[in-house]
């Protein structure tokens, strides 16, 4: 069975390292029914230049045909053979983390969740068992993420990693990227941050060498300046192009 190192690893080989992220704001769509087409259109149009889709289920949650754009979503993205990461932040107990893991597999279809580690390890065997792998939040972009996590994410770290996770790290903070780095070694890093965060691609790549990474952006993408859905591809096929320099004289 190839580990979740592996399969980023070949992601990154065969498709490069841009996640996009999918996020159906109601302020960008005609109507809630247009979000399937709203999500459908993003995904053909940067698929040739993505590794990977990141559907983040609150902006789902709030369509009255979000499960339904979700499973559209997920099902077009894995039609173009791009790998699909559930952005929810899931944790609870056992027989309640098992729902979100039915949920994560069997409705949604995805490949990948994103997991909060506050619950501890045991918060990864439902997901695991459903055969989904994990990015586990070390540290996020958001400006107060310093008053808890500074002091946490490197045990985060050290704990998930026996358990062969990935890890979330901010994109706009590249210094942490390097530090979770050389704690995690060559597990897979998420980073979010670039883009709309301000995050620099260049810095961010350099300082996720050393593993497979993926790069997410939602905002800067959806909504880049010119023609949807032609822009969003154009700045998906920009970004490929600017890890591809960056790794290349890393």
């Amino acid at each position: 069975m190839e580990t979740f190192q592996a399969r980023i690893q070949r992601a990154n080989k065969e498709n490069g390292h841009v996640c996009v992220g999918v996020d159906p704001r109601p302020e960008h769509l005609r109507n809630s029914e247009s979000a399937i087409e709203w999500c459908q259109d993003l995904v053909n149009a940067t698929a040739p230049y993505a590794a990977a889709f990141k559907p983040n289920l609150a902006f789902f949650l709030q369509l009255k045909n979000g499960l339904e754009a979700l499973e559209a979503t997920a099902n077009t993205a894995h039609k173009h053979d791009k790998l699909v990461i559930l952005d929810a932040k899931f944790a609870d107990i056992g027989s309640t983390a098992s729902a979100y893991a039915t949920f994560a597999s069997d409705i949604v279809n995805a490949d990948i969740v994103t997991l909060n580690p506050y619950l501890g390890t045991d918060v990864l065997e439902p997901f695991h068992q459903a055969g989904l792998d994990a990015f586990v939040l070390a540290r996020t972009t958001n400006p107060s993420a310093s008053q808890v996590q500074d002091a946490t994410y490197g045990s985060v770290v050290q704990r998930f990693r026996k358990h062969g996770t990935g890890f979330v790290a901010p994109g706009n903070r590249p210094q942490q990227v390097r530090s979770i780095r050389e704690t995690a070694g060559p597990a897979p890093l998420l980073l979010p941050g670039i883009g709309a965060q301000g995050g620099s691609i260049t810095q961010a790549a350099k300082a996720a060498d050393g593993g497979p990474f993926f790069i997410t952006a939602s905002r800067s993408i959806a909504q880049a300046e010119g023609t949807f859905p032609e822009a969003s591809a154009n700045k998906t096929r920009s970004y490929r192009q600017s890890l591809e320099d960056a790794l290349a004289t890393a």
